[in-house]
C-alpha cells in the first residue's frame, strides 16, 4: 500500500470507501479506529456521498478515532469536487454542508463530542469568499464567533497549500 509505505507501520491505516486514494492513519501509539482496531487496514471511513450529479462515491467521510486514554474523536476527511464552474462549486457547497449540516441522515458527518475536519476543499474560503458558492458555505460554519475553528492557519494571509498560492487545504475543530 502507498500508504503504508508513506507513514510506515506505526500508523492505523483507512481509506474512504468508493475512493481508495482517499487515506487517513493514526498513529497507533497514540489511538486506533474505533470500528476496525483489530485490523490492519481500516475500510469503515464512510460517507453518504452527493452521487450522479457529483461524484460516483463520497468525496467527504468520517471515521471514530479511540485514543488510549479512552476518549473519541470524529475525524472527518474530505477531498471534496474540483473546479470552478457553477456546477463543482454547487456540488462542493453539497459535500459542505454534509459535514456540517447533514449527511444524508439527519445529522452531520462531524457529528461527534469533538470533531476534527480536514482535506482538500477545492476552494480558498479567503480567496473566494463571496465569490464561490461553496466558500461561502464553509465560512458559514468556520471561523471567528462559529463552531469550528482554524488548526491551520485562519490568515487571508497565511501559507499557501497549494501552487497556485491558494488556501485550499484545511483542519478545523470543534
Amino acid at each position: 500500500l502507498a500508504a503504508e509505505r508513506i507513514l510506515g507501520k506505526a500508523y492505523h491505516l483507512a481509506y474512504t470507501v468508493g475512493q481508495e486514494d482517499l487515506w487517513v492513519g493514526v498513529r497507533k501509539d497514540f489511538g486506533v479506529f474505533r470500528d476496525c482496531a483489530d485490523s490492519v487496514l481500516c475500510t469503515k471511513l464512510e460517507g453518504d456521498g452527493v452521487y450522479g450529479e457529483c461524484n460516483a462515491s463520497p468525496r467527504v467521510a468520517a471515521i471514530v478515532v479511540q485514543v488510549h486514554d479512552g476518549r473519541e474523536f470524529v475525524l472527518v476527511n474530505a477531498h471534496t469536487t474540483a473546479g470552478m464552474t457553477e456546477a463543482n462549486q454547487a456540488c462542493r457547497a453539497k459535500q459542505i454542508e454534509q459535514i456540517f449540516l447533514d449527511a444524508g441522515d439527519g445529522e452531520p458527518l462531524a457529528r461527534g463530542a469533538v470533531n476534527l475536519v480536514l482535506g482538500d476543499m477545492n476552494s480558498d474560503p479567503f480567496l473566494f469568499a463571496g465569490a464561490d458558492s461553496s466558500a461561502s458555505t464553509w465560512n458559514e460554519y468556520v471561523g471567528p464567533g462559529k463552531a469550528f475553528q482554524y488548526i491551520s492557519t485562519d490568515s487571508p494571509n497565511g501559507p499557501a497549500t497549494h501552487a497556485t498560492s491558494m488556501r485550499l487545504d484545511h483542519v478545523v475543530s470543534d
